[in-house]
Parts: C-alpha cells; sequence; structure tokens
C-alpha cells in the first residue's frame, strides 16, 4: 500500500490501499528479491526499494500490491513526473485497468494539483458505461479520498445506465451522511429493507446510529414521508417508534405503538412494554396513558390487571422523584393497590401490590397495622418461597421498627439459613449484620459484612462495604468504641424514625468527640433527618459543613448533589441549581451522580462544561 506522504493532502491517504482490497490479483511475488525491496521499503529507504519493485512489477503487471508499491516508492521521493509516467505504463499494459487509472489522479492530487485530480477522476466515471463492478470501485475509491460529491455522482450514474435505483443503496447512504444529508441518507438505508423486508433490522441500525441534535429532523422527515407513502408498512411503524423512543419523543412514540399494537394484534403487549419504558425513564403520566389504552381497549388481555399494578407503580416512583418525597402521592399509591385489591380479590397474581403497599406503609405512612396484615396474606398464599422471603423480610423490619430486635433477629436468621446463596440471602445476611452494629456487636456485623462486600454481584454489596468500612475506620484506633456505639444507636433511631432522639444523640456524639472521624458521617445523617423533617435550612447547613470541611470525603459528591436538588426543588432557583450541577461534574469527574447532574444542568439551561 502506498504510505502517506508528508506533504500529501489527509484527503488522498489511504486511496491505494482501498483499490489494492477491494480487488483480486494482488499477491506479491514471494522472492528473495521481493523480500529486500520489502525490508528497504518498511526502513523508508524508497530509492533502493524503487528499482526493484518496479522490476518486480513489470514482471507481474497485473499484481495491485506491486503496483502500490511502486507508486508509493515514487510518492515518497516526490517524483511525480517518474509516477506519472510509471502509471500510465501501467494502464496502456493492463488495458486501461480502472483501479491503476483512478491512481493517476492521486499523483496530481500529490503533487499539488487537486483540481486536475477531481476533473480526471470525473471524467473517468462520468463518460460511458463502466462495468457494474467498476461502478464499485471508483464510487469506494472517491469516497476514501473525501471526493463526496463525485462518489455521489459516480452511483448515480450507475443507477442510470443500469437503470436501477436500488443499486449501491448502503454505499449511497455514506456518502449522504458524509454530506451531512441525512433525509437522504435515511432514504437509501430504506431502500435496504424494501429491497429485502429481513433487512428491516440492519436498516433501522444504521439510521438509527445517525440520530443526534442535528440529524434527528431531515431523519423524521424522510421516516414521516415513507410512513404517509406507506401507511400500512408494519416495519416502517416500528423504525419510526424506535426513532421517537432514541430521540426522547415519547408522546410521537406512543402514538406509533398504540397504532402498531393495533395493526399487529399484539393485545396490548407493546403499549405494556412501552409503558415500562416510559415508567424507567420517569414518564409517570404517559406510562398510566399507554395503561389506559390497555385498560380501555383490551379487557380481555393477559396485561389487563397487570396495568391496574403498573399505574399504582407510576404513583408511588413519581413520589420518589421529589424532595421531600411526596407522602401525598404514596398515599394515593397505597389507595390504588387498595383498589385494586378490593375490585378483583386477593390473588396470587397481586403479591407485588400487597408487597410495595406494606413496604410503603412501614417506611413511609407509618402504617404498620396495615403493612403486617399484607404480609400476612402473602405468606398464607401458595407461591414460591423466594416471594413469601420477601415479605418475611419486611416482617422482621416491622419487629426492628418496633424494638423487637429478638423477634427481627429470628425472622432473619431463618431467611440467612435456608435462603443462603442469592439475592434474598444476602439481604438477610445484610439485616443481621447491621442489627449487630446497631447493638454494638461489631466484631460479628464486620464477620457478616466481610462475606458480603466481596461479592459485588449482591445488590447490597455496596451497603455492605460502606457499612463495613464505618465499623472498622472506628474500631482499633485506641482502646474503646464508645463513639462508635453512640453512632450507631443514633442511627437506629433514625432507622425506628424517632427523629428527636436521632438528632440529640447525634448531637451529643458532636459535642463529646470532636473532630472524630464519623463526624462527617454524623453531619450527613443530620442533613437526611433535617430534609425528611422539612427543615431545608437545617439541611443546607449541615450540607455546607460537608462541602467546606470534607470536600474530599465520601460524602463530597452526594452532599453537593442534595444541594442542588435543594436548590432545585425546594428553593425554587434554578439557577442556582444549575450552577452546583455544573460544580459537580467539575469537581467530582468519577461521581456516580456524573450523568444525572448534567442531564440536569441541560434541562435548567445550563452550557459550561457540558
Amino acid at each position: 500500500m502506498i504510505m502517506q506522504h508528508r506533504n500529501w493532502p489527509a484527503t488522498w491517504v489511504g486511496l491505494a490501499l482501498l483499490v489494492t482490497l477491494a480487488l483480486p490479483g494482488s499477491a506479491q511475488t514471494d522472492s528473495p528479491e521481493a523480500r529486500l525491496a520489502e525490508a528497504y521499503y518498511l526502513e523508508a529507504n524508497y530509492g533502493l526499494a524503487l528499482p526493484l519493485y518496479e522490476k518486480l512489477f513489470r514482471q507481474n503487471s497485473g499484481s495491485q500490491e506491486l503496483f502500490e508499491r511502486t507508486l508509493g516508492c515514487y510518492l515518497e521521493l516526490e517524483d511525480y513526473p517518474g509516477a506519472e509516467r510509471f502509471v500510465e505504463w501501467a494502464v496502456r499494459r493492463e488495458n486501461k485497468r480502472l483501479s491503476y487509472a483512478l491512481a493517476l489522479g492521486t499523483v496530481w492530487a500529490a503533487a499539488g494539483s487537486p483540481e486536475k485530480a477531481t476533473e480526471y477522476w470525473r471524467s473517468l466515471t462520468q463518460t460511458g458505461a463502466l462495468a457494474l463492478p467498476d461502478y464499485s470501485v471508483a464510487g469506494m475509491f472517491l469516497y476514501q479520498a473525501g471526493e463526496y460529491e463525485l462518489a455521489r455522482e459516480n452511483f448515480l450514474a450507475a443507477r442510470r445506465v443500469y437503470k436501477n435505483d436500488a443499486l449501491f443503496a448502503a454505499d449511497l447512504a455514506n456518502v449522504y451522511t458524509a454530506l451531512a444529508n441525512y433525509e437522504l441518507a435515511t432514504q437509501e438505508y430504506l431502500r435496504l429493507y424494501y429491497q429485502q423486508p429481513e433487512n428491516l433490522n440492519l436498516a433501522k441500525a444504521q439510521i438509527l446510529r445517525l440520530v443526534d441534535a442535528t440529524s434527528r429532523r431531515p431523519i423524521e422527515k424522510a421516516l414521516l414521508a415513507a410512513t404517509q407513502k406507506h401507511p400500512h408498512d408494519l416495519g416502517l411503524l416500528e423504525l419510526l417508534q424506535d426513532f421517537y423512543l432514541q430521540i426522547q419523543a415519547y408522546p410521537e412514540a406512543l402514538l406509533q405503538a398504540r397504532a402498531l399494537d393495533y395493526k399487529q394484534g399484539k393485545n396490548g403487549y407493546l403499549l405494556f412494554q412501552l409503558a415500562q419504558v416510559l415508567q424507567n425513564n420517569q414518564q409517570f403520566e404517559l406510562s398510566n396513558k399507554a395503561l389506559d389504552y390497555i385498560l380501555a381497549d383490551y379487557k380481555t388481555s393477559p396485561y389487563y390487571l397487570q396495568a391496574y399494578l403498573e399505574k399504582a407503580k407510576n404513583f408511588e416512583l413519581k413520589a420518589f422523584t421529589q424532595l421531600p418525597v411526596d407522602t401525598a402521592a404514596l398515599r394515593s399509591a397505597v389507595g390504588n393497590y387498595g383498589e385494586l385489591i378490593a375490585r378483583f380479590g386477593l390473588r396470587e397474581a397481586f403479591v407485588e401490590a400487597l408487597y410495595r403497599r406494606a413496604n410503603l406503609n412501614i417506611f413511609y405512612l407509618d402504617n404498620l397495622a396495615q403493612a403486617r396484615e399484607d404480609l400476612d396474606a402473602i405468606l398464607r398464599m401458595s407461591i414460591p418461597s423466594t416471594a413469601k422471603a420477601e415479605a418475611q423480610l419486611l416482617t422482621g423490619d416491622i419487629h426492628l421498627l418496633e424494638s423487637d430486635y429478638n423477634a427481627a433477629k429470628i425472622a432473619y436468621l431463618d431467611i440467612e439459613n435456608r435462603l443462603k446463596e442469592g439475592q434474598l440471602g444476602a439481604k438477610a445476611k445484610f439485616r443481621l449484620a447491621r442489627l449487630s452494629y446497631y447493638q454494638g456487636n461489631f466484631e460479628e456485623a464486620k464477620a457478616r459484612l466481610s462475606i458480603l462486600k466481596d461479592n459485588t454481584s449482591n445488590d447490597i454489596a455496596n451497603d455492605a462495604i460502606h457499612l463495613y468500612l464505618v465499623i472498622v475506620d472506628n474500631t482499633g484506633l485506641d482502646s474503646t468504641t464508645a463513639a462508635l456505639e453512640a453512632f450507631g444507636r443514633a442511627e437506629l433511631s433514625l432507622y425506628q424514625k424517632k427523629y428527636a432522639l436521632a438528632l440529640a444523640r447525634f448531637d451529643s456524639l458532636l459535642f463529646a468527640y470532636p473532630n472524630h472521624p464519623l463526624t462527617d458521617d454524623v453531619y450527613w445523617q443530620k442533613a437526611t433527618v433535617y430534609l425528611q423533617l422539612g427543615e431545608t435550612q437545617r439541611a443546607l447547613t449541615a450540607l455546607e459543613v460537608l462541602l467546606n470541611q470534607y470536600p474530599e470525603g465520601i460524602y463530597g459528591d452526594d452532599a453537593l448533589f442534595i444541594k442542588a436538588e435543594v436548590e432545585q426543588y425546594l428553593l425554587q432557583r434554578p439557577d442556582e441549581a444549575a450552577r452546583l450541577y455544573l460544580q459537580l461534574l467539575k469537581d467530582y469527574p468519577s461521581s456516580l451522580y456524573q450523568a444525572e447532574a448534567r442531564k440536569r444542568a441541560r434541562k435548567l439551561g445550563a452550557s459550561g462544561g457540558l
């Protein structure tokens, strides 16, 4: 192949290699002379390599590789007249072989006459009718040269000559993409689908690969025109829906999903799938709209009852997107779960509804009686033991909230012993470790946590690592663990929602152990308590301590992100929130909040650092 010369324009790089790869007959002669020429060439000793390669080529003028090596030497030596004579000889010798003829333009371009090269290439490809493989070779050559207009003209000429509008669709799509004509590029990819419907996924992948802020409108225009021309083509509707999902045009995606579901006779399946996608993207109202279509139009659908459950979940999940958590929305979710159960009765299909309602009542709405009733109902059902184990874990949590530590331990131990492997066993083990920690049994807690922290496949591995480090970092420093015991008791009060007692215990710890390693943990917990109590200014004060005194600590990025949320949602100061999100992007580049902070900053109109 031709090596890039220091004076060659970048557009000519790789042209010879392209032709070499595109055509057969490029085997290099394997002889001592050829090996010597190769050695000189690799050492950039082109003056010694040239006569050897030219001799070999004249003995084997059909070798594309020897042609490229010889021409490469001429160009590296900047012997452009010699290169031109060599190429013209090769063209005559091989009966105007196109790959050789194209290389003449490369010589002129390298010599500083790109306009001459362009006109020459146009004359080669636009006059007369080439064989179809030659149109392919020429088009690929011109595309690699950056001569996109010439490449376009070449491929379109092939279509005219051979009277086939489907020729070179993929090649033209690449050319139009290089020309930033995304509408025509999309049309070409659609031709691949029209030619062979089994190419739908290929066409879809290529079109969606093009999507960005610049291309989305012309791509949409092409897709809408296609669906209007072929209104009954379900493949096009599917492609259009996926396009809308990719650009997060969710209302439009929902319209397409509804039409597709009806036309394909999916009985609500596509709507249900989209509802879950919308739920995962926090588009709760649109998710409910998709579910409402199922409830209205598909009463015999297997997703009918599930649609009720997902609607209730949407109310619940939406409540957690606000700061503080919207307890009114949580009560609405609990009401929806109750309505579902009251309307259709207790059944195994509603285990998740019972579980979720119990969870909300335990940790957010302080209705332990209703929670216990729901969990008991689950435990009486004929369902897999894993589903019952989830309910049993929550039952243990109720015991812990009520300070019945022995009952909590028994519930957790039962699950740990029965389900040693898997997530539920890990959850039980963590709860046991946390209970030991609350009670000041740090060695027992560490023993369980050390097992969990090494298994990163567990959902609670990060929690286990954090608690393990808290214990390790605050034991063994001296002969007493009094500060850690005090902190554990305060965290237990916090878990049990005894907020006044928790705050008093945290303040006592700060007074009794000034500048203790647990100080940043204390301020983080105080901030979370104040936020739950709605005491915004006190929460901000605690967060400021973390940001000013412990910016490099484990809560630095957490504190900054929460402060930005407070500014955005509670204090309604979007400019300050955007500034804080940008600060997080700058100060904590490895933070797990990076993606969300960037998204929120953009939504608030910020631009710096994005």
